[in-house]
Parts: structure tokens; sequence; C-alpha cells
């Protein structure tokens, strides 16, 4: 194997990539900004349109249902998506979502734009990762 590639596929290439991290074949730098990379694919990343208190709006996100929890560390308390306007052609009494007002177990930080909700059945989880490794790999990299 020649560097990092693009895309770490399977546990298998992240436990040989962080060994030859560990004997000098790749950049511990480079492979711990990859990592971090691929902890992202087990969040839904969602813009904050506005905010008040514990209440956010995002634009309609589905996938959002009580007890759901974010990369910030809160949880999701209450959800309820917001009607808008029938897509042009749609038929009629269709129903279609513009918003979503999350109601969180705490008020955001200031100045927080977007929130990460975990991702329960992330492509992560289907290629066999597990977070926990993943992790502790991240960590040790960090650390070294």
């Amino acid at each position: 194997m020649q560097g990092i590639p693009d895309f770490i596929k399977t546990p298998d290439d992240l436990k040989n990539l962080f060994k030859l991290s560990n004997s000098g074949g790749v950049s511990k730098q480079e492979l711990a900004s990859k990592v971090r990379a691929l902890l992202g694919l087990q969040y839904h990343v969602v813009p904050i349109l506005a905010q008040n208190g514990k209440k956010v709006v995002t634009r309609y996100f589905a996938e959002a249902e009580p007890e759901m929890a974010t990369s910030e560390g809160l949880t999701v308390t209450k959800v309820v998506h917001v009607e808008g306007a029938p897509e042009e052609g749609a038929p009629e009494g269709s129903v279609s979502y513009e918003t979503s007002e999350i109601t969180l177990s705490a008020s955001p930080p200031a100045g927080t734009e977007t929130l990460s909700f975990y991702r329960e059945n992330s492509i992560l989880t289907q290629a066999g990762f597990k977070l926990g490794d993943i992790n502790e790999i991240l960590e040790e990299l960090d650390n070294a």
C-alpha cells in the first residue's frame, strides 16, 4: 500500500493503516485527518435556520426523532415537522414538509450553526466499523 487511500473502506484497512503509522510508513497527522472524516459519516449534519432557547428550526429532517443524540452532547426531546406548500404537480392531498422544529435537552452553545445528529445505521456500521475502535485509534493518533 502506498500512502493513505482517499477513503478507508474496511475496519481491517484502518487497522493496517494504524500499524503503518506506528512504523512510520504513513503520516499520523494525515491518518488522523482521514479518521475524523470517517467519523463524520456517523452523523447527519443539519444547518440551524433559527433558534429560540432549546428549540431549533432546521430544514425538513425526516430522520429526527425523540431520544436521538447529537455530537454536541444534546438529546432530542420533541420533533414537529412543519408543512409547507405542496410541490408543483403533486397529487391533491399530498403533504410536503418544509421545516422541522426540534426541541433539545438544552440550548445549543451560542453561535452553533449546525447540529450533528447520530446516525444509528450509518455506512460505518454497515461496513463493520465499531465506533469505539475508531475513537480509540484516533485518540492514540492524537496523543502521538
